[in-house]
C-alpha cells in the first residue's frame, strides 16, 4: 500500500510543478531524482576526509601579528606595514572559508588572502588551475597561478600553498616561519641556485598555511639509469657543496643546531640504543669508535632528495624547495639523506664513492664514507623503531636487515 501512496505522491508532486527535476535516463527510460532512479535506494556520496590538520598550536613570536581575526607572518613585513591593511574588509571573509570545505578550495583562499593583503583593495584577483602537486610527511601542496589586475608588486604568477596534514609535530608552525625567514635570507645572497619567494604564513581557527612561488620544473632523477646523460650524483654533489658553502653567519638567528660536527652525531646516536639486538649493540659500539672531530657545523638543507631538486622548465639553475628542516650539522647528513643507507646509491655499483669524490671537488668539505655510513645507521634505526609501531613484524625484521647490511658496510669501510 504504501508503494502506490508514495507513487502518487510523486505524481501530485511533478504536477504541482516542484523541484523533483526527473529526467529519462537511459534506454529504459527510468525517471531519477538528481541522478538516482526512483525507487531505487538512495547512493550515499561520502565526501573525502579532509587531509588538513584541524588543531595546528596557536604560533607565537614576534614575526606574529593579528589582522582581524587570523595570525600572519609575511615576508618583508617592514616594507609592507600591517597597519595598512587590516582595513580590508575582505581579509576575515577569506580567512574563515580556510577552514570549511574541500581542500583545494581552503587552500585556494589562503592563496587569495595573501594576493589581496599584497596588492590592496583596489585590484582584481583571479585564482586559476588549483591542483594538487604532491606531500610530505607533514605538508600537502597545492598549486595554483594568481593574476592581479593591475600588478603594482609583481603578485601575479604561479604560487604553491602548503598546508599542514593530520599528525603534524606540534613544532610544524614555528619551522614554518622559520622557512620564511630563512627564504629571505637565503634571496639576499648570490647563489648557485634558485629558492622560492615567500609571501607569508597564515593561521586561522587552527589552521596553518604557507604560500611560497612556485618554480615549476622536473624533480631530479636520482636513479641513474633513468637520469639519461646527467651523472646525479654529480648533480647532488654540487648542490649540497654550494649550499654547505654558505657561512651560518650571514643567516643571522634564523637557523640553529648543534656547534660542531661531533655534537651532531652525540644527539642522534640515541636512537641506536633502542635498537634491542646484538646488531644494535655492535652499531653502538662502531659508531663511538668513529666519531667525528670538533669541526664547526656547517648549514644543512635537511632533504635533499630528488623531489626537492628542480630543473626548471625555463633555461636557469637548479631550484632549491622545501626548506623546512634546515639547519646546522654535519655535511654527511645531507648526503645520507640521499644515499638512505643502499648498497648501491643511485642503482650505481660504487655510488656513494662517486658522490663523496664529486662533492669533495665541488668544494664540499672532506667526507669519508664512514661519516655517511654512521647518519645511514641513525636513519635506518628511526624506521626500525617506526616498523615496531605497526602490525606487521615483517616490517620490523625488514628494516632489522637493513640496519644490518648498511652495519656490514660500514665496518668494511672503516
Amino acid at each position: 500500500m504504501h508503494l502506490l501512496t508514495s507513487v502518487r505522491k510523486r505524481r501530485r508532486m511533478a504536477e504541482r510543478g516542484t523541484s523533483l527535476r526527473l529526467q529519462l535516463h537511459g534506454s529504459q527510460g527510468r525517471a531519477t531524482r538528481l541522478g538516482t532512479a526512483v525507487g531505487s535506494r538512495p547512493v550515499r556520496r561520502h565526501r573525502k576526509r579532509s587531509e588538513l590538520e584541524e588543531e595546528v598550536t596557536r604560533p607565537s613570536g614576534g614575526r606574529w601579528r593579528r589582522v582581524g581575526n587570523t595570525l600572519v607572518a609575511v615576508a618583508d613585513d617592514e616594507a609592507k606595514p600591517l597597519a595598512g591593511r587590516e582595513g580590508l574588509p575582505e581579509l576575515d571573509a577569506l580567512a574563515e572559508e580556510t577552514r570549511f570545505g574541500p581542500d583545494k578550495a581552503r587552500a585556494a583562499a589562503a592563496l587569495r588572502w595573501f594576493a589581496r593583503y599584497w596588492s590592496g583593495a583596489e585590484v582584481r584577483i583571479e585564482i586559476e588551475r588549483v591542483h594538487r602537486v604532491g606531500e610530505g610527511l607533514t605538508r600537502v601542496g597545492f598549486a595554483a597561478n594568481v593574476s592581479t589586475t593591475p600588478d603594482p608588486d609583481g603578485i601575479s604568477g604561479p604560487y604553491v600553498i602548503l598546508a599542514v596534514r593530520r599528525g603534524a609535530d606540534p613544532g610544524i608552525g614555528g619551522r614554518m616561519v622559520r622557512e620564511l625567514e630563512l627564504l629571505e635570507h637565503l634571496r639576499s645572497l648570490e647563489l648557485g641556485f634558485q629558492v622560492p619567494r615567500a609571501l607569508g604564513a597564515l593561521w586561522c581557527g587552527g589552521h596553518l598555511f604557507a604560500v611560497q612561488s612556485f618554480i615549476e620544473g622536473i624533480p631530479i632523477e636520482l636513479r641513474a639509469p633513468r637520469a639519461g646523460p646527467i651523472s646525479p650524483w654529480k648533480t647532488v654533489a654540487a648542490i649540497a657543496a654550494q649550499i654547505h658553502r654558505i657561512d651560518p653567519q650571514s643567516l643571522g638567528s634564523v637557523i640553529s643546531g648543534p656547534r660542531t660536527w661531533c655534537e651532531h652525531v652525540e644527539q642522534v646516536l640515541p636512537v641506536l640504543e633502542g635498537v634491542d639486538s646484538a646488531v644494535g649493540l655492535a652499531a653502538l659500539d662502531w659508531a663511538r669508535a668513529h666519531l667525528p672531530p670538533e669541526i664547526p657545523s656547517a648549514f644543512l638543507h635537511g632533504d635533499l632528495l630528488g623531489q626537492n631538486l628542480r630543473q626548471p622548465l625555463e633555461p636557469g639553475p637548479i631550484a632549491v624547495i622545501d626548506w623546512e628542516r634546515a639547519g646546522l650539522g654535519h655535511p654527511a647528513y645531507d648526503l645520507a639523506i640521499v644515499t638512505r643507507g643502499h648498497r648501491r646509491p643511485f642503482q650505481t655499483e660504487g655510488g656513494l664513492q662517486l658522490l663523496l669524490e664529486a662533492y669533495n671537488a665541488a668544494g664540499g668539505a672532506r667526507i669519508e664514507p664512514v661519516d655517511v655510513h654512521l647518519f645511514e645507521l641513525c636513519l635506518a634505526a628511526g624506521w626500525y623503531h617506526d616498523a615496531l609501531e605497526r602490525p606487521s613484524s615483517q616490517s620490523a625484521r625488514h628494516n632489522l636487515e637493513i640496519f644490518a647490511g648498511i652495519l656490514r658496510r660500514a665496518q668494511a669501510s672503516a
